[in-house]
Parts: structure tokens; sequence; C-alpha cells
């Protein structure tokens, strides 16, 4: 999120919170660790759901209207740059696999290949601006793309589990609605999350000026919305949890397993997208408020560059875990948090050195050559699928 003058404190301390904690905490977790249930893991566990990716996307809502690319043609193109970086991400974090199937003797490492077609968060984004393209397109306001929103979140809770009887067509399909194949976070399930942060977004928009400079008066005016926002979706919020949590309801399931967060009905969506990210985002600005501005400084780099950090964490955790295979997993809490606090360590550092060292010199080769790269991308993920699932017998289907 780009700015003049200043950025929005809670928007930045929100997204360092959903990398550091939500998404590298329980990717290292996943991979790296293989834990008895106890109660840290499962206020973790609590952490990356609700709390995690549909925080994540309901900041990226809000940021919409702060964008300085406000062209359809921009966001569209945004769009196929997010699903493309997130087809090399795949390549890089799954195709390890490989070398661990080959080093193992383990035929069965090879299904799991099949996430190299995963439709995975950055998928989803880019899909997300593709679709909004169309809806600046249309001239659609906030409001309408909240409908749109829901209508997509019905049709997909309708349409979970769908088949065609054939994976790879499942497979591209996953990518809208959830269907038994590596489908994560489709668009018709999960675009509600952006849809809301808009209108959240407006909010900021009606306080702040270009250049994200706002007056006492209109601090004040943020502070009175934040009023009636804080306690009503913290209520939201607290029960959904808690009966998700306890589940003495069969309505709420997003904490029951893969499954069912990934599926991302309709009513948890709902309960989410209206109560717990706004109600984290207002814990945030409460925060931003007593921690000191040198300290915001620095709280807010993983949030500047969300997306290097997002990629870099996950190809060091992957790399770890199929590399350096030999290496037994994480069995206490204790042994688990060392390896997530290394894992935050090298990514800061590779971010860090990648931003004031590297960028320069290597940036320039993509940017320049950036339709060379898609093609090459494209061309290599097409002709591996084709090999893959002609060669590779039952495709890995995520662990539900």
């Amino acid at each position: 999120m780009q700015m003049n003058a200043k950025r929005i404190p809670e928007l930045d301390l929100t997204k360092t919170f959903v990398i550091i904690v939500s998404m590298i905490g329980i990717h290292s977790m996943y991979d790296l660790a293989v834990l008895e249930p106890s109660v840290p893991t499962t206020i973790l566990n609590i952490l990356a759901t609700a709390w995690g990716a549909p925080v994540f996307m309901f900041c990226m809502g809000v940021t919409l209207g702060f964008s300085r690319h406000q062209d359809p043609k921009d966001w569209f193109h945004r769009g196929i740059h997010l699903i493309t970086i997130g087809m090399v991400l795949n390549v890089l974090r799954y195709g390890p696999m490989a070398f661990t199937s080959y080093a193992t003797g383990d035929p069965e490492q090879m299904k799991g290949l099949a996430q190299i077609f995963n439709c995975d968060i950055l998928q989803f984004a880019g899909l997300a601006f593709m679709l909004l393209a169309l809806c600046k397109k249309l001239k659609m306001g906030t409001w309408s793309i909240l409908i749109l929103s829901l209508l997509m979140s019905v049709v997909g809770t309708l349409l979970i589990g769908f088949s065609t009887s054939s994976y790879v067509v499942d497979q591209v399909l996953g990518y809208f609605c959830h269907t038994p194949t590596c489908s994560y976070f489709t668009l018709l399930n999960w675009f509600i999350f952006v849809a809301v942060g808009n209108l959240v977004g407006d909010i900021y928009k009606k306080y702040y000026n270009h250049d994200y400079n706002h007056d006492y008066e209109h601090e004040q005016g943020l502070n009175r919305a934040y009023s009636y926002i804080v306690p009503i979706c913290g209520i939201i919020a607290v029960v959904h949890q808690y009966l998700s949590i306890t589940g003495q309801t069969s309505i709420f399931n997003t904490l029951q397993n893969d499954w069912e967060y990934s599926s991302m009905p309709i009513l948890d969506a709902l309960c989410i997208a209206f109560g717990v990210a706004p109600f984290t985002l207002g814990l945030f600005r409460f925060l931003a408020k007593i921690i000191p501005e040198k300290w915001l400084h620095v709280l807010a780099y993983p949030s500047k560059h969300i997306t290097q950090f997002y990629c870099v964490s996950w190809v060091w955790i992957m790399w770890i875990a199929h590399f350096l295979y030999f290496i037994e997993p994480a069995t206490t809490f204790v042994a688990f948090v060392l390896r997530w606090i290394g894992i935050i360590v090298l990514t800061t550092l590779t971010v860090v050195v990648y931003n004031n060292y590297l960028k320069e010199k290597i940036a320039p080769c993509f940017s320049q050559h950036e339709r060379v790269w898609n093609i090459t991308v494209w061309v290599f993920i097409i002709a591996f699928g084709a090999w893959y699932f002609t060669n590779i017998p039952g495709p890995y289907i995520m662990p539900y």
C-alpha cells in the first residue's frame, strides 16, 4: 500500500500480524514440525484460519481505493501478474518434492507435485483483481460489488465438492469453486472478504485525503466509526469463534479441518467478513495508538513487502523440508518456535538484501522482458501438466 505522507498504521500492523503469525507460523508448523495437539497449537490453528487469509483479503479490499493505479487495465494486468507469480511460487515450493521422492525412493511423494496447480492466495488475488477490473469497467460501486460477492458466495456454497469426474477439469474449475482437487482459495467462496474490505475502505477514503493525511476532525470521525465497528463486529467475531471452536453447531465448520476451511461456506464467510476481519483492524487501530512511532516503522516493514515475505518464507520452508529432508521435524512446541523464528529471520534478511542491494540490478531483467517471462512460465506449466496428469496415477488431493 503506497502513500505520499504516511501509512495507515492499523493496516500495517494487521497485515504484519497475518504474514508473521497466521501464515509463516502455520506454514512452518505444518511442514517443519510434527506436534501433538495442545493449547498452543490449537491457538495457532485458530489464528491461521478466520484471523489469517480472510483478514489479508479484507485488507486488500480496504486498500483498493488508495491504489495509485485505478485504471481497469492496470488492475487486469496486476491480476495476470499475481497469478503468474503464484504459479512460479508453486513450482519453487512443491517442485522439491520430486527431489525427496528420488532421494528417499518414495514414489508417493510425486503425487504432491499436483499442488503446483493449486489455487492458492496469489492465484485468488489475481482472479480477484481481474474481476475488480471488470467491475470497474462496468462502473459498479462499492455496494454493487458487495451484492455481487454475496451472490458469488451463495453459488460457491452450493457448488462445494462439485466434480466432473475429470481431475484436470476439476482442477481448472477449482480456481472458481471448491472441487476435490488442490483447490484452496476459490474466487466464488472468498471474494466476499475483498468486497467487505472495499466497503470499509470507503470509510477511510471519507476521512483521508489523497496524501493520506487527516486532521483532528477527520481523526475523530474515524474514531466514531470505529466506536460502532469494534463492539458490533467484536460480538459477531466472539460468537462465531466460540461456536466454531466448541463445535456446538453444525453450521460453522471452518475450524474442523482444511476442507471445511478452504470451502468457506456463506455463513462462515459472513461472520468472518463482517465480524472477525473488521474487528481485527479495529483492535490493531487501538494498539497503533499505544505503540511508539519508531516501532511502527519497524513493524510496518513486512506489511510493505507482504508479497515478498509470503513468497520467500514459503520457499525457505519447503526447501528446508525437502532438500534437508534428513533433518527430523520438530516434535516439541519450543523446537517448532525456534524453527518459526529462524524462518522469520531468513525471510527478513532475504527481503532486505534483495530490496537494498539486488533489486535495481535484477528487477529490470524481468520488467523489461515481462511478456517473455510470462509466456515461458505458462508454457512450462502447461507442458508439465500434460506430462504429469498423463504419467502420475492418482494425483494428490489436499489432506482435508
